[in-house]
């Protein structure tokens, strides 16, 4: 029951100090007047049954709320508890010999890591249950003033502070310690100290990646979930009144999801197939029908004029208690009886029915014909005729698959898939009558407390109307996690953590398709539209420490792209027995040819593996859900619109992607602006260190858009302590580019821009007798072109190598800020700093490539300078610690889960910064330095301990160290016999 809503309004910030009480809503009066003291005490120890319920005096009469708590702790109603993973044995390669776990055993942390999403319960008032909206980990969440997402105003805990709260209502970044959260129990949104609550769920879903520890090397993938639920009767809730006589047995705890369904037949963001089409929900239109209090039945003409007793619900479901206005009855249409208006407008909905649906096409058969009617897209909204077409299919995320194949070749069980279920959420059991012969009452739950009884409620009871429909008050999830070393393991959702780097571009997993980079380098100059990778292989597992991949080859793979699609006919091929050690920063995967657990592709005709004939289904056998990578380069995917559901297996290449979970945030991310962070909110105290002796004696001689460095004098390039001495002599140099490779309408100087002035202001030095990493190179003619050369400071991954920017001042300049442009020489291998793109772009507010807000620095025609922007990419961007360069990052410096993270990026960057230095051929000064650096750190690498601290910096990785060789060896190279 989420309340956010588009609202785009702020609000005073509320007190939060009321001095009167809260008053809880029908939820938290039922849930407190259905469980008892007796959940909270410790279990006698000499009572081995269900303790006695003790009798109320008046049966008639109503139990005080505030006496009672909703929920248990997973502990105590799982009957075995997974603490340190339940360890299952796995076998890749067909044999005995499973790889032991590299990991040490699982241990619940002390301190308790709060996720968005995550639901939680006070410690203290233990009806409260509500989910986690933002936190101070998770960046995704720091949107600034976050009470417009909100209807209600946000409120504040007690225990914080007032400029605490008003610090987060401004910039939306929880401080560390605190969580917001959306309580389901009390309908209100609140900043709450973490220490304040209790973990009792976190969403985890199958294909997410997942650690122990934050400060663990080694990540898995989720490629099971199952989880129980603790539920009650809807039809209950009798306005939170619940007298002694009805609820002893109400609640129903340990429900495992896989026996239920969600009580709306259609959901937002569902799958459906219709024609040759497959689409995604987007929204969803519900005929009402209300059984009144003189047991009239009528469909009210409009749903949206009903008003819950609850504010806030967004989707009206069976055994809700409504009112409207007495209109909006009488025109509607009426099953039992008719329009009284002596009978108030108020009543419980006993039926709910979709009537049209908004659907937004995502693909369309791969196999289908050209030429048939489907090939125009279908109407996006669908309504009762579409629904009944035997060309129209739901896919079934909860399908058991009847008809599965064997075990996976790891030999996991490949059925995985449970009802999406969440706290708040309305469902049946998909087997009424059984769930009542199972659940009659007579179990307890390990904690020696009664698992509760299903009383089923006959359509005879309820004028025909199935009635029985439970709330999921709370969940419990259990996964199945296959880790990098390919051990697989069990564990409770609340017992692990998602993966930071789980958007590492080298980071991989068991049985994804990899390409090695070999032949990305060296390439022949001739320009080629496609793309032929030399070697194609199969992740078998990774040595996640020492950042190796286990990869078996293709042996004849027959690969090409054109820009991001794979062309036809593509094919893999055989694999090779053998298994390479491979750097993970040596192969690379490609987005044609990546695919994750719960992905939704279409299949291509003829691509099912060992077909003897036609499946014998009813329903699409052209598209499905990917289940399973296999080791041995197949994919299982699950034909989950099919009737019987059934898995088939099928090459990488025999399948095109459909829809992912992933397009959602990409779309948002698209829409979101330019990409990177800000550097401009940093102290001056981060500035200031760039301005140090380190950078002495740290230039060289540069030249050449095409990235050569040709031999040159050393008067071809001015420092800025030259410029001071010889301001008004501009040096000679040939065109940056030839004149018919330049955009003359952004370089054309005009007459009377004062570029020329500015740009010598710009970039003199407040100290011009200390010596600079910066050198610039100008020309006479052309004084709106400006090239600048820095060497990355020491003590950085940056340290020694060359950065080049080309500045284009143009006629507005300085009333707006200059153009750049970035010289990257990582060959394709990523970016070499957060914000220094592969395309060129510098991402700085200073720019007006960022964003900017009241932390960040704009461009002002007043007081900004060339030297400013030189300023803030040597202090701000070429740093020690890059990885906090990132979108949101900066409040994590420092803090112990980031730790790995950044070091791993710092590695990165430090053996990417190494191809730069090759660019400058005749720096021998730079160059002796570079190679006797890099040398040391490979000797230190090799000496640190394999369980030893890496920093990324002077230690690294093994797989960094196999790529810092390679580099070493292009860098001696280049001095020459």
């Amino acid at each position: 029951m989420d309340r956010r809503t588009d609202s785009n309004h702020d609000t005073n910030i509320p007190d939060g100090d009321s001095d009167s009480p809260e008053q809880p809503n029908i939820i938290a009066r039922f849930l407190s007047n259905l469980f008892e003291d007796r959940f909270l005490t410790d279990r006698p120890a000499n009572t081995a049954t269900s303790p006695s319920l003790p009798q109320s005096q008046s049966q008639s009469q109503a139990q005080p709320f505030n006496d009672l708590v909703p929920f248990f702790s997973a502990d105590s109603v799982l009957a075995t508890r997974l603490d340190s993973g339940s360890q299952r044995q796995e076998s890749s390669r067909g044999s005995d010999d499973t790889p032991a776990s590299s990991a040490p055993p699982m241990q619940r942390p002390h301190d308790v890591v709060f996720c968005v999403e995550d639901t939680v319960g006070l410690k203290d008032d233990k009806y409260s249950v509500g989910v986690v909206d933002r936190s101070f980990g998770d960046v995704d969440s720091h949107q600034p003033r976050p009470q417009r997402d909100y209807s209600e105003d946000i409120e504040r805990h007690a225990d914080i502070s007032r400029e605490e709260f008003a610090k987060f209502m401004k910039e939306g970044i929880p401080a560390r310690g605190t969580v917001l959260v959306s309580w389901q129990t009390q309908l209100k949104t609140e900043l709450v100290p973490e220490a304040k609550l209790q973990l009792l769920d976190r969403a985890l879903y199958v294909g997410d990646v997942v650690k122990r520890n934050a400060d663990e090397h080694m990540s898995g993938t989720v490629i099971g979930s199952s989880a129980v639920c603790t539920l009650f009767p809807a039809n209950q809730y009798n306005g939170g009144q619940i007298t002694q006589a009805i609820s002893d047995d109400l609640s129903i705890r340990n429900i495992p999801a896989d026996e239920l369904l969600n009580v709306h037949e259609f959901n937002e963001g569902a799958i459906v197939v219709y024609g040759d089409w497959v689409g995604r929900i987007e929204n969803v239109y519900d005929e009402v029908a209300v059984k009144l209090s003189n047991n009239s039945v009528v469909v009210v003409e409009d749903p949206s004029e009903l008003e819950h007793e609850e504010v806030g619900i967004e989707r009206l479901s069976v055994g809700d208690t409504v009112k409207t206005k007495k209109g909006n009855l009488r025109r509607g249409h009426w099953r039992y009886g008719a329009f009284d208006p002596h009978v108030r407008p108020e009543g419980i909905i006993v039926e709910t029915r979709t009537i049209e649906i908004d659907v937004q096409w995502l693909a369309r058969s791969i196999s289908a014909s050209n030429t048939s009617l489907s090939a125009e897209e279908p109407p996006a909204t669908l309504g009762p005729d579409e629904f009944e077409s035997s060309t129209f299919f739901r896919y079934d995320a909860s399908g058991s698959s009847a008809n599965t194949l064997p075990l996976s070749s790891n030999g996991t069980d490949r059925m995985y898939h449970v009802t999406d279920v969440a706290v708040g959420d309305r469902v049946r059991f998909k087997d009424i009558a059984g769930a009542a012969v199972k659940y009659d009452g007579s179990h307890t739950l390990p904690n020696g407390y009664p698992q509760g009884k299903v009383t089923r409620i006959a359509r005879t009871e309820s004028l025909g109307y199935d009635l029985n429909v439970f709330l999921v008050m709370q969940t419990h999830t259990q996964v199945t996690v296959q880790w990098q070393d390919l051990t697989t393991t069990e564990h409770l959702s609340i017992d692990l953590l998602p993966d930071p780097n789980v958007e590492d571009d080298d980071e991989v997993w068991p049985g994804e398709v990899v390409f090695s980079k070999e032949g990305r380098e060296g390439d022949s100059s001739e320009e080629t539209w496609t793309k032929k990778p030399a070697k194609v292989g199969v992740v078998q597992a990774v040595k996640s420490r020492d950042r190796i991949a286990q990869v078996r080859w293709f042996a004849k793979p027959s690969i090409e792209f054109f820009g991001p699609d794979l062309l036809r006919p593509s094919s893999t091929g055989e694999l090779n027995e053998q298994i390479e050690d491979v750097s993970l920063y040596d192969i690379y995967s490609f987005p044609a040819l990546t695919r994750r657990r719960n992905d939704f592709v279409l299949l291509h005709p003829d691509s099912i593996e060992g077909m003897q004939g036609p499946l014998n289904i009813t329903g699409p056998d052209w598209f499905g859900e990917v289940i399973d990578l296999g080791l041995d380069g197949k994919l299982t995917v699950r034909l989950g619109a099919a009737k019987p559901v059934v898995d088939v297996r099928v090459s990488y290449e025999g399948v095109t992607l459909a829809y992912s979970s992933d397009m959602d945030d990409e779309f948002l991310n698209n829409m979101g602006g330019v990409d990177g962070d800000s550097l401009d909110d940093s102290d001056d105290d981060d500035i200031s260190d760039f301005d140090s002796a380190s950078f002495n004696e740290m230039w060289i001689e540069y030249e050449g858009m095409d990235g050569e460095v040709p031999v040159g004098d050393d008067e071809e390039w001015s420092t800025e302590e030259e410029d001071d001495d010889d301001d008004d002599d501009d040096i000679s140099m040939p065109d940056l580019v030839e004149q018919d490779e330049v955009n003359t309408s952004k370089t054309t100087p005009e007459t009377k821009s004062p570029v020329a002035k500015d740009e010598r202001d710009d970039t003199s030095p407040p100290e011009p007798d200390t010596a600079s990493p910066i050198a610039e190179d100008k020309q006479e003619s052309r004084l709106d072109l400006l090239r600048v050369m820095m060497i990355g400071p020491n003590e950085t991954p940056y340290e020694y190598a060359p950065f080049v920017i080309d500045f284009h001042l143009p006629s507005t300049y300085p009333q707006t800020p200059p153009e750049a442009f970035f010289h990257s020489w990582t060959n394709g291998n990523g970016p070499v700093n957060p914000n220094l793109y592969e395309d060129g772009k510098i991402c700085l507010s200073l720019l007006g490539t960022w964003h900017t807000d009241e932390r960040n620095e704009s461009w002002s025609p007043a007081k900004s300078t060339l030297l400013q922007v030189l300023v803030s990419v040597m202090g701000l961007v070429l740093v020690k610690e890059p990885y906090y360069n990132e979108a949101g990052y900066e409040v994590h410096r420092s803090a112990p889960e980031t730790k790995l993270s950044s070091a791993l990026y710092t590695e990165r960057a430090y053996f990417r910064a190494r191809a730069f230095i090759t660019q400058a051929e005749d720096a021998p000064r730079l160059l002796d330095k570079a190679i006797e650096a890099a040398k040391e750190v490979v000797e230190r690498s090799a000496e640190t301990d394999q369980d030893g601290e890496r920093d990324g910096l002077r230690t690294m990785s093994l797989g960094a160290v196999v790529m810092l060789k390679r580099q070493i060896e292009k860098l001696e190279g280049l001095k020459g016999p």
